[in-house]
C-alpha cells in the first residue's frame, strides 16, 4: 500500500510504503485535524518513498514513477493520525488532506 502525506504534505505528491506500527489513540487529537470518531496513529519507519507523475496518479490507481532526483520532501519515516468511524458498510478509515482552508478526506478502501 502506498499512502500519501497528511494535511498539506499531501500536496507534495510523494507516497510512502513499508513496514510500520499502529496504535489506537485514547482520545481524539485536538488541533488542525478535522475528523470524528476514534483515531489510529500509523507510523512507517525506513519506508520507500515515491513521487506521483501527476497529482492524481495514485488516487486513480496508477503506479507512480520515482523521480530521478533526491529531495528532502520525500520522507522515509512518517506518522499519520487516521480517523476511524462506523459507516454504512462497516468501519471507515480516513485522514484529512490539503490546505487548512480547503480540506478534504482521503478514504481507505478495500478492493476485492
Amino acid at each position: 500500500m502506498k499512502i500519501r502525506g497528511q494535511e498539506e504534505d499531501f500536496n507534495d505528491r510523494w507516497s510512502l510504503s513499508g513496514k510500520g506500527s499502529w496504535q489506537v489513540l485514547p482520545s481524539p487529537k485536538i488541533g488542525l485535524v478535522v475528523a470524528e470518531g476514534r483515531f489510529v496513529r500509523l507510523m512507517i519507519k525506513d519506508g520507500q518513498s515515491r513521487f506521483a507523475k501527476t497529482d492524481d496518479d495514485e488516487l486513480n490507481g496508477r503506479s507512480p514513477a520515482p523521480r530521478p532526483e533526491t529531495t528532502s520532501t520525500s520522507p522515509t519515516t512518517y506518522t499519520w493520525d487516521i480517523s476511524v468511524k462506523k459507516g454504512k458498510m462497516g468501519l471507515e478509515l480516513y485522514y484529512v488532506v490539503g490546505d487548512p482552508d480547503h480540506r478534504w478526506t482521503a478514504t481507505f478502501t478495500h478492493e476485492q
